[in-house]
């Protein structure tokens, strides 16, 4: 009797365990599915910031991740709820919550200034940009605007004269040596200065910025995630900030085994990323500190262009804080 006992007892216990994987619904035992988060960020320093977490997400496959060449593959994931969560340039946020009614909502700077004036001419200060032509990586983005203030500010804005190009296009131009002065972000600017010959890192535009706004940041990118998922996903939002965090932390802590990583994700060569990840300033920057340093940039570049930030600057409900939440 008491072996009988036993028996049913364990049965019983796994019974239990069984039914607690599944979900009973009218009468039909299915299993429990946790769907995948979807993620996503650009090649560049959003990629580099994110390689561990996609590389941990190949053990527990928990996100869905996806690699975009250009910002616009990220907005379409965002608009079209193929996307829950994406790192994105800090000024494409801003456009996207104030033309979308607020469909975004940012949950960290994941990365500050990076831009940097390379050349093959002397260049010691901004004033010797006067009468030259600079390539500039990415028209409509933080990168022109934060040229433009600074050559306003340097009374120089129109004896300079910008080309645009896409920064891989910017690069190549450098390199082949089409172009002798550009303007670039990291990973871009050290790709460059490895591959170009006699292309030096003359100009460091955060550092001009800061020097304009009492040490206020340029704001690179963010974090954002779809207004609705943050109201139904609270667990998995704080879950995913987690291990961004971490996935930060290790990006500039292991820089070799994030090298390896970029490559393999075919972010960008290995040996590049070595060179450039002390230069990207990636970081992890959440609540009210956040909003402070992205409100005050995003002010000073609505006086540059209110078109920059999509014509305001963005009200309180642009900024996520977990303690709100």
């Amino acid at each position: 009797m008491k072996k009988m006992i036993k028996i049913l007892a364990a049965l019983a216990a796994g019974a239990f365990l069984f039914v607690s994987c599944y979900t009973i619904e009218q009468g039909e035992i299915i299993p429990d599915t946790k769907v995948p988060v979807n993620v996503g960020c650009l090649k560049g320093p959003s990629g580099l910031s994110m390689v561990k977490l996609f590389k941990d997400n190949e053990q527990n496959d928990e996100y869905n991740t996806k690699i975009a060449g250009a910002p616009d593959q990220i907005t379409a994931g965002l608009t079209s709820g193929e996307l829950d969560i994406a790192a994105v340039p800090m000024n494409l946020a801003a456009n996207l919550y104030n033309k979308t009614n607020g469909s975004i909502r940012v949950l960290a700077v994941s990365g500050l200034g990076n831009l940097y004036i390379m050349s093959r001419v002397e260049i010691s200060t901004v004033a010797d940009l006067e009468g030259k032509t600079v390539v500039v990586a990415g028209q409509g983005a933080t990168t022109e605007y934060a040229l433009r203030y600074v050559l306003d500010k340097n009374e120089i804005s129109d004896k300079v004269t910008l080309e645009f190009k896409e920064p891989a296009e910017t690069a190549v131009a450098a390199i082949s040596g089409s172009a002798d002065i550009v303007m670039l972000p990291e990973p871009f600017a050290s790709q460059v200065e490895d591959k170009a010959d006699g292309m030096l890192r003359v100009l460091d535009i955060n550092e001009e910025w800061k020097n304009l706004n009492n040490g206020q940041d340029i704001v690179m990118t963010c974090v954002v995630a779809r207004s609705d998922f943050i109201e139904s996903n609270g667990d998995d939002l704080t879950a995913f900030l987690e291990k961004f965090a971490l996935s930060v932390q290790f990006c500039n802590t292991d820089i070799d085994k994030t090298a390896e990583y970029a490559q393999e994700f075919e972010i960008m060569e290995a040996e590049s990323v070595k060179k450039a990840i002390p230069y990207c300033a990636i970081t992890f920057i959440k609540d009210d500190e956040m909003k402070t340093k992205i409100s005050d940039f995003l002010t000073t570049l609505h006086e540059v262009d209110p078109r920059s930030v999509g014509g305001t600057v963005p009200d309180e409900g642009f900024y996520y804080n977990a303690a709100e939440n």
